[in-house]
């Protein structure tokens, strides 16, 4: 439609939905446009016009629409702006003005820090602090000296203005006593999520509303005129802007002398490179397969000496024994592409044993090898074996099992709802969220509780991730869908 696709909602995990699914029409675009010319990448639909992204406009996308405002500076795509130091917002139309920027000890004069929000910039959250940390400081509760953003409202109330503070305002605060220099902080107040948690989260960079000098006891106008124009926020957003763009081209110039280095080599070594078996992913320093787990495996033959047809064939150990499996990879154990390189995914079937495991590239006629990848492969499971829904809360029991020879101390079981946000997770090894234990725990149950409050319509799903990384051993076959929940 309109030279596009058009996608209807349809069935989802979570059975939220139960319409037509997914319906997909042929795009139209125009044969010719003698008079139209998009520029910046904008798409030309059928009548000739452009369709322009980001902040663009004009008949051919060629105009920059977008206004950064309160000193914010606007990158080269006009698709965002970089915000200095105490405003937020797309347009950095929201934010904090810090004045003075420096002081000399034994000045009696408070600093000054107003704000003003609006457009995407909100309010900070009833209960918000703003305070003086030390440069290196990420916890929330040691600043030196601390204030409320809005100190009208004492404790946080969702009722009242959606728990924000009022959109604009202005609060006071004395500096510290000691010459040095100070980071400035906003510490936004976390209402109480789904598991029942709230406070005040580590500082972030991108909370720092401004930086801030105490001079010695009797310093000089002069002095203290430097140390302002230093701290100054747009002053500090250029400089690290300029230092950016300065970065950027050496490591293009970088990139280009090296790309010039081996240009006489590219033709000859991509003409003839030597057969290969790679898994994507795999560590080389410790390669490990998850049985049961979908992966990717690419390979390369001389073209030369390109044959067809040709397999992947799953041997035990590293393939001397000549014992192996020959419908052990899933789609994988079908014969491959004819051309001499490709990808094709795989799948170790959960059926054969824990161990170590080659898998060869063959010529199915003769049998001859091309090359090959090793591996240990390592077994897990992990689902949820029990549920007992409550008025506002859920019990779950997540169960989980991993090899002896490779579960850790850092096993890690993450529960996730609809949207992928990991809601809840434990160590298997304590089944706590502190420190691991003293001895991995191959298999185990854990039953917790799931609060009703802040959580997202459409279910849990478990999965199990060895050593606490984002790599995922196993993932649980049922799911918990929202509707079973009685909420």
């Amino acid at each position: 439609e309109n030279g596009f696709f058009r996608i209807v909602r349809g069935v989802d995990a979570s059975l939220i939905e139960s319409r037509s699914g997914l319906s997909v029409v042929k795009p139209l675009t125009p044969k010719s446009c003698p008079t139209t010319k998009c520029a910046n990448g904008a798409v030309t639909l059928k009548d000739c016009t452009c369709r322009c992204d980001n902040g663009l406009t004009g008949k051919t996308c060629s105009l920059c629409s977008l206004t950064c405002l309160n000193g914010g500076v606007r990158d080269g795509a006009c698709s965002k702006c970089t915000c200095p130091l105490g405003f937020f917002g797309t347009r950095c139309e929201g934010g904090f003005k810090v004045l003075p920027l420096a002081s000399c000890v034994g000045d009696t004069t408070s600093l000054s820090i107003s704000y003003a929000f609006s457009g995407t910039a909100p309010p900070p959250t009833q209960t918000s602090l703003v305070g003086f940390y030390s440069l290196d400081e990420t916890a929330p509760l040691k600043s030196l000296v601390s204030a409320s953003v809005c100190s009208k409202y004492t404790k946080y109330d969702a009722r009242v203005k959606g728990g924000l503070c009022p959109s604009s305002g202005t609060l006071k605060l004395s500096p510290p006593a000691t010459p040095g220099q100070y980071k400035i902080v906003l510490a936004p107040w976390s209402p109480v999520n789904e598991f029942g948690m709230q406070g005040y989260s580590a500082l972030k960079d991108s909370n720092v509303i401004g930086v801030y000098t105490v001079l010695p006891s009797g310093c000089s106008a002069a002095s203290k005129k430097v140390a302002i124009a230093t701290n100054n926020p747009q002053s500090i957003l250029n400089d690290a802007l300029a230092a950016a763009k300065i970065v950027q081209s050496t490591q293009l110039a970088a990139m280009k002398a090296r790309l010039d280095l081996v240009k006489p080599l590219t033709t000859t070594l991509q003409a003839e490179q030597p057969a290969s078996l790679t898994i994507t992913g795999l560590d080389t320093q410790k390669p490990l397969i998850w049985l049961g787990l979908l992966q990717q495996i690419c390979f390369r033959i001389p073209a030369s000496v390109n044959v067809n047809p040709k397999q992947l064939v799953l041997y035990v150990g590293d393939g001397t024994s000549g014992t192996y499996y020959p419908n052990a990879l899933g789609s994988g154990s079908g014969q491959l592409s004819a051309d001499y390189q490709g990808c094709t995914p795989f799948t170790v079937s959960s059926g054969v044993p824990v161990g170590a495991y080659t898998i060869k590239l063959e010529e199915v006629n003769s049998g001859n090898s091309f090359a090959s990848v090793s591996f240990d492969a390592g077994k897990a499971a992990v689902m949820f074996s029990t549920m007992t829904p409550q008025s506002g809360a859920i019990l779950l029991t997540a169960k989980w099992s991993v090899d002896a020879t490779h579960a850790t101390l850092t096993d890690t079981v993450k529960i996730l709802n609809v949207q992928g946000t990991v809601v809840y997770w434990f160590y298997t090894s304590c089944r706590c969220q502190n420190s691991p234990g003293s001895a991995p725990v191959p298999e185990g149950t854990f039953t917790f509780k799931l609060l009703k409050l802040n959580s997202v319509p459409g279910g849990y799903t478990v999965k199990l991730c060895p050593s606490g990384g984002d790599l995922v051993a196993a993932v649980g076959s049922d799911w918990i869908p929202w509707a079973q929940l009685g909420w």
